[in-house]
């Protein structure tokens, strides 16, 4: 599933790193038009319930690019 594969990729990262935990994520789902909308739904659902901040995107359609962008530069802007 998608969460499995979050947690593999973060405990990979952290074993090396482990203040990488306090630094602000995006989750980043690609290729959403590929997906049905409740399918996507499903899997930010089940991140939400988690409390990581999860965004859907697709290249193709441009969906979700400018709200990635918002997102993306105040995390860098801050970031130290």
């Amino acid at each position: 599933t998608c969460w499995e594969n979050y947690t593999i990729i973060l405990k990979e990262l952290t074993a090396s790193r482990e203040e990488i935990l306090s630094k602000p994520q995006i989750v980043v789902l690609t290729k959403t038009d590929l997906a049905t909308e409740e399918e996507y739904k499903a899997i930010a659902k089940g991140f939400a319930k988690k409390k990581v901040e999860c965004i859907g995107i697709s290249a193709a359609t441009l969906e979700g690019i400018d709200k990635l962008k918002s997102l993306i530069y105040p995390a860098v802007k801050g970031a130290k």
